[in-house]
């Protein structure tokens, strides 16, 4: 019985860690196109992809409020800073 315990266990641990991996892998290829999308001077569409993940991180955000500043939209890059600001940026 300890056995089969230990094999569930495991086994739904390679699922929990597969879906992590899955959504990491997803974040990071949406960041990635919106870095070509920026550097390609397309803002509209940089700030699509980057605003499209779920869980942005501050470098996501950072990046956003550049974009934001690129296209003309101080505003917008403000509020970007104003979510920012209490993540402790180093």
């Amino acid at each position: 019985m300890k056995a089969f315990m230990i094999d569930c266990v495991y086994d739904c641990s390679k699922d929990i860690i597969a879906g992590i991996v899955m959504a990491l892998k997803a974040t990071f290829q949406n960041w990635h196109d919106g870095v070509k999308a920026f550097n390609a001077g397309n803002y509209v569409n940089c700030l699509e992809t980057l605003t499209s993940i779920a869980e942005p991180s501050s470098w996501v955000l950072y990046n956003i409020a550049c974009t934001h500043i690129k296209s003309g939209r101080a505003e917008q890059a403000v509020e970007v800073r104003n979510v920012l600001k209490p993540r402790n940026l180093r």
